[in-house]
């Protein structure tokens, strides 16, 4: 294959683009037969250096917290065929617990919260149908309103939230900053951009990294409502707007094109510009964009839609001051070629500063189940005899550490006969702190849709000790 794709030649015209009122010009790509190899270690201290705030636990001084779940948490039937979940059961009480490094589990409070929380000072932060925090012994509730918990910054001691403004009646959001330190909450939404028309456009919140919140606001276009223009604004903590760049759909999709999955690493913004169609709303194909925080030095790359693979996520490496872009792509080649030439490298490498793409081994769930903020990789069979392998991406080092191989054979003795062979099992909610993995076995059963589709049949929440073959049992539901 290598020599296939090394003869593919350069087009000799440039591509001109029309961006924000000037012209950008970008050279065709370039394909190289190196292949991108990627590195496996069994080194687990690095995910504690490429630890994330966790959102669905929280550690501080030896100790992990998480909440306690029951039986009456969830509903126990899920529609979702391909990747099954279950709704949370508002207003029923769970416990917040803690986890020292003997296994001593100790109940704090009683809550009516569910999903993410985060630790920030002495406080815990949650939702339930708004934002609110209690102090760590579950009292002195404090609501800042209806809304979401969309970025931490524990560095800093603070969060992004996003709340609803007038009702539910008239829903619009307003983000904001909360200093967790003072309590202040502050609208990043000033008067000058909140004061347009909502039927012109609306607000979405797109990441936060180092200090600033990037938001688009996309404008409709015509009367179809086809076509549009999406502009990205950078907003620091304390309400400086800068505009980054500015986007426009293309008037003849069924669709609409927005920012997806940014991420901002160096001096540049990373993203796909791109969108969903369909009843099942599969990514239809885009643009990957690498483009400074002040809007210059644009570089893109089309990307098609892929029926294979899901095609919206990226991940980025960094080496010095060198990034590299991965994405899915079959290294410009359809499946069938792939097949017919018996390699197939699903992940391709993009060196923006060269435009050279370069095919790369690493496994596509590393991309698919990681490029949300998550550090684990389940299902990963690196020998070829199935089983639940959790791998984990260490930050942007683009290392893949092995943290627990056949993980499905060290949970419970007797689970599979109490669910039944048919139970499917999925890993939820991984967790690596001080030697310990934490994680939930969640078994489920497919009954078809006029059975109501996916049924839960019971999680099982364990923490498996470094070197050791059985995982421990901390409670089930």
């Amino acid at each position: 294959m290598g020599k296939k794709l090394g003869s593919v030649l350069v087009l000799g015209a440039l591509l001109l683009m029309t961006l924000a009122g000037h012209k950008e010009t970008f050279y065709p790509p370039k394909y190289s037969d190196q292949v991108m190899e990627t590195v496996y270690t069994d080194d687990l201290s690095l995910l504690e250096e490429s630890d994330r705030m966790s959102r669905q636990y929280a550690y501080r001084e030896g100790k992990v917290y998480y909440r306690r779940y029951h039986e009456d948490s969830f509903e126990a039937t899920s529609y979702t065929y391909e990747n099954y979940s279950y709704l949370p059961v508002f207003g029923v009480e769970k416990e917040m617990v803690c986890i020292d490094r003997e296994g001593v589990q100790t109940a704090l409070f009683t809550d009516k919260g569910q999903g993410d929380f985060y630790l920030i000072g002495d406080r815990f932060y949650m939702t339930d149908s708004g934002v609110y925090s209690v102090d760590m012994e579950g009292r002195d509730r404090i609501d800042y309103g209806d809304g979401e918990i969309l970025a931490a910054d524990g560095t800093k001691n603070i969060l992004i939230l996003g709340l609803e403004e007038g009702g539910h009646d008239l829903w619009r959001p307003d983000y904001c900053v909360l200093d967790c330190h003072t309590g202040v909450c502050t609208s990043l939404l000033s008067k000058a951009y909140h004061a347009r028309d909502e039927e012109e456009g609306f607000w979405s919140f797109e990441a936060y990294q180092d200090g600033w919140v990037y938001l688009t606001f996309f404008r409709r276009g015509g009367e179809d409502g086809q076509g549009g223009e999406t502009t990205l604004y950078a907003v620091s903590l304390d309400g400086v707007w800068n505009e980054v760049i500015t986007l426009a759909s293309d008037t003849y999709m069924s669709y609409s094109e927005n920012v997806i999955g940014l991420q901002a690493l160096g001096d540049r913004l990373f993203f796909l510009f791109g969108g969903y169609d369909g009843s099942a709303g599969w990514y239809q194909g885009g643009r990957i964009i690498a483009v400074r925080r002040d809007g210059t030095d644009y570089r893109f790359m089309e990307q098609d839609g892929n029926d294979f693979y899901p095609a919206d996520c990226l991940y980025l490496r960094q080496d010095g001051e060198k990034i590299w872009v991965y994405y899915l792509d079959f290294y410009h080649m359809t499946p069938q070629e792939a097949d017919a030439e018996g390699e197939t490298y699903v992940v391709t490498v993009w060196d923006i500063d060269t435009n050279i793409r370069y095919p790369s081994d690493m496994p596509a769930c590393a991309l698919t189940k990681t490029y949300r903020n998550d550090l684990f990789v389940d299902d990963l069979s690196m020998d070829g005899r199935g089983g639940c392998h959790v791998m984990a991406l260490c930050g942007q080092t683009g290392r893949i550490a092995r943290v627990a191989q056949d993980l499905d054979a060290r949970v419970e003795e007797g689970t599979i006969d109490r669910y039944g062979k048919n139970a499917d099992l999925m890993l939820r909610d991984l967790y690596y702190r001080d030697g310990y993995l934490y994680f939930k076995a969640e078994y489920s059963r497919w009954d078809g849709f006029e059975q109501g589709g996916w049924h839960r049949l019971g999680t099982e929440c364990y923490r498996l000790k470094q070197g050791e073959e059985r995982a421990e049992l901390l409670y089930d539901y």
